[in-house]
């Protein structure tokens, strides 16, 4: 199995706000750690946030994670995109495994297989690394991806 989703398997990470969102965007602009992905100028650009601030209902959804993962989980990013016109990394493939799990809005991740996953909040998507998929913004929305080593 190349990947599972799990569907409402996590309720804090829907809590996640807006507010916190934009404090570690402001914050990680501020050191200049803010990552942006816009190779097509006609997309809006998405935000990858990475460092290890995380503010008020970030930081609880982390542990709600952590929590149930415990020691497999590594570290978290944060991505989020204002439009459905986001532009994403395309098609790749992780090194590690995966464990993505929305907060806000959907993304549908394609794989090349010809199947797709539709990810909402509270979903988690685990996928294993070395496995190719393409995620697709449908709306605002912000999706925490963790690094992790999963016994599937």
């Amino acid at each position: 199995m190349d990947y599972k989703l799990n569907e409402g398997l996590f309720s804090k990470v829907r809590d996640v706000s807006w507010e916190d969102t934009l404090d570690k965007l402001d914050y990680e602009s501020s050191k200049r750690e803010c990552r942006m992905i816009q190779k097509d100028t006609e997309m809006s650009p998405t935000f990858v946030l990475q460092s290890t601030y995380l503010p008020g209902t970030i930081r609880d959804a982390y542990n709600e994670v952590f929590d149930n993962f415990s020691r497999d989980i590594y570290n978290v990013d944060v991505y989020v995109s204002f439009t459905s016109f986001s532009d994403t990394f395309g098609r790749h493939k992780d090194t590690n495994d995966v464990l993505i799990v929305g907060s806000h809005g959907e993304v549908i991740y394609k794989f090349d297989d010809g199947s797709e996953a539709l990810v909402k909040p509270g979903d988690a998507l685990l996928i294993r690394g070395g496995v190719y998929h393409t995620p697709v913004v449908l709306g605002p929305r912000i999706t925490l991806s963790f690094t992790t080593v999963l016994n599937w």
